[in-house]
């Protein structure tokens, strides 16, 4: 992703948000979260090549936005397994944020500030706990259960049909994150 996504007022407002509006604070996180990105991705962006084998598990799907405008992810967790490369994992989780946010941008340059994950536990076994994988997901999420369905349906009241895949509740089908084409997105040469 071009680094412009990540130095503008929205980038360092969330910062702030998450520590409370405390300068500080939000800049050591703004800077430790610098030094992850470049780990991750020296170039500015996950190479699409890094992640293949991430890609094949077909557990990550970026639908149309809500019905609120924000980009909406569905993750399988039944279809994950505890990576043996966790960079690779890392470098995938990356990619799984940037690609969701630059599909909340309007145009070159900006993305939504919030985004809709789902986390679907169906059918979730032994051999796809990975401690490490949730730990990642959840400390960046809000998290709520879905478990009735009454609950179900206040979920596609707030995200809307038109968004969620029929699985869901929805009308849409699901669409893997490698194939949702963005304009503003980079491409391998």
């Amino acid at each position: 992703m071009q680094s412009s996504y990540y130095g503008d007022d929205e980038t360092l407002l969330r910062f702030l948000r998450a520590k409370s509006m405390s300068p500080e604070k939000a800049a050591k996180m703004f800077a430790d979260w610098e030094k992850w990105r470049v780990e991750i991705a020296p170039s500015g962006s996950v190479d699409e090549t890094e992640i293949a084998a991430e890609f094949e598990a077909r557990k990550a799907y970026l639908q149309r936005p809500t019905k609120d405008g924000h980009p909406l992810v569905i993750l399988q967790a039944c279809k994950h397994f505890a990576p043996k490369d966790q960079l690779q994992f890392k470098k995938f989780v990356a990619y799984m944020l940037d690609k969701t946010i630059a599909s909340g941008a309007k145009e070159e340059g900006g993305g939504s500030e919030k985004m809709v994950v789902i986390i679907d536990l169906q059918h979730l076994g032994l051999k796809n706990l990975d401690a490490n994988g949730f730990l990642i997901g959840f400390q960046y999420l809000q998290v709520v259960i879905v478990n009735n369905d009454a609950q179900k349906k206040e979920m596609i009241k707030e995200i809307g049909e038109e968004a969620l895949p029929e699985d869901y509740g929805g009308l849409a089908q699901l669409t893997p994150i490698q194939d949702v084409k963005l304009s503003h997105w980079p491409t391998k040469n």
